[in-house]
Order: structure tokens, then C-alpha cells, then sequence
């Protein structure tokens, strides 16, 4: 595919698969700060209503629904509110809350902003590469954040029981399956 390309085509091409990955590694973070609220708020509240009624009455079925809907709403939710929420219920220091703030503003401008801003950047070459660049330090910047955000959850699993080793055999296994192309419900 790449030999019916010129180089102008290339660099365009690139240009957007670059920015592509740079909007999917902002929805990165979205997720991460709805597994906080889901550690702080939903997981916690059932634990806590579990442990005290000794495991009595609890409905797995329920819980699956309830779970379900509790993400379903988290996911309708923007990135401003997310954030918002996050920072009332999570515990988070103030320098991870301040880098939140500042990916969010640069998701915001690359959702709405980018094109217009960079159009002239995108007639040339040299523009074009320097997109590229930044678009990379951009998909970087929020892939470290969303490592910060998953480690700063770390005690929130923690406290619910919930090992980092059990998380990444799960990924990794869920992945197989992605990759086998059985269903993904359990």
C-alpha cells in the first residue's frame, strides 16, 4: 500500500494516524479516571455492603447490572466531569490533579482546535513533521498520565482486595481472547 504513495500522500497519511493516536490516548485517561470512580465510589460501596452483611444477599446478577449501568453513565460523561468528580472522591496530590487539568485543556484543544490552528503547518513538509512531533509528545504526555493515574488508584484496589497481578493476568488473558476472536463476556 505504501508503494502508491508519494511522499506528500505519506506524510498526510501519517500526519493523521498520528493525531489519531494521540485522540485515543486522551480516551486513555478518560477511562482511567472512570476505574478511579469505579474503585471510589461503586467497588467501594459494595465491598462495604458486602462485608457488612457477610456476604449475605449478595446477587451477582444485580451486581453485574448495577456495574454495567454504573460504567454505562461514567462513559456518558465528558472528560470535565470525570476529572471534577475524580478529584472530590480520589486521592490524588495536587500535582497529579494539575496534570489532569492540563491534559484535559489539550485534549480540548486537539478535539476542537487543532486543524484550524495547525492548518498552515499542514500545507508544507517541514509542518507536517513538526505535527507529527508534537502529536507524538501529545499521545506520550497522556500515556504517562494515564500510568501515573493507574498507580495513584494502586491503594484504592488495594483496600478492595484487588491485586495489581490479578489486573494484568486478566488484561493479558482478555487480549488472547480479543485476539482468538472469542467473546468478549465472560
Amino acid at each position: 500500500m505504501d508503494e502508491d504513495l508519494d511522499r506528500q500522500g505519506w506524510e498526510i497519511r501519517e500526519t493523521f494516524a498520528y493525531y489519531g493516536r494521540a485522540l485515543y490516548m486522551a480516551s486513555v485517561v478518560e477511562v482511567a479516571l472512570a476505574h478511579v470512580l469505579l474503585y471510589s465510589q461503586f467497588m467501594k460501596e459494595v465491598r462495604d455492603e458486602f462485608v457488612s452483611k457477610i456476604g449475605t444477599k449478595f446477587d451477582r446478577s444485580q451486581y453485574e447490572r448495577d456495574f454495567d449501568r454504573f460504567m454505562s453513565d461514567q462513559f456518558s460523561q465528558t472528560m470535565g466531569n470525570l476529572m471534577k468528580r475524580v478529584e472530590k472522591f480520589a486521592d490524588l496530590d495536587a500535582s497529579l490533579k494539575h496534570r489532569i487539568a492540563d491534559a484535559k485543556k489539550r485534549r480540548d484543544f486537539l478535539a476542537h482546535h487543532y486543524w484550524r490552528e495547525r492548518s498552515i503547518d499542514f500545507a508544507t513538509s517541514a509542518g507536517r513533521k513538526r505535527m507529527r512531533d508534537e502529536l507524538n509528545a501529545d499521545a506520550e504526555m497522556f500515556a504517562r498520565l494515564d500510568r501515573d493515574i493507574d498507580a495513584a488508584a494502586a491503594p484504592l484496589r488495594a483496600h478492595l482486595g484487588i491485586k495489581d497481578e490479578f489486573v494484568v493476568e486478566y488484561t493479558r488473558k482478555f487480549i488472547e481472547r480479543v485476539e482468538r476472536g472469542d467473546p468478549i463476556e465472560d
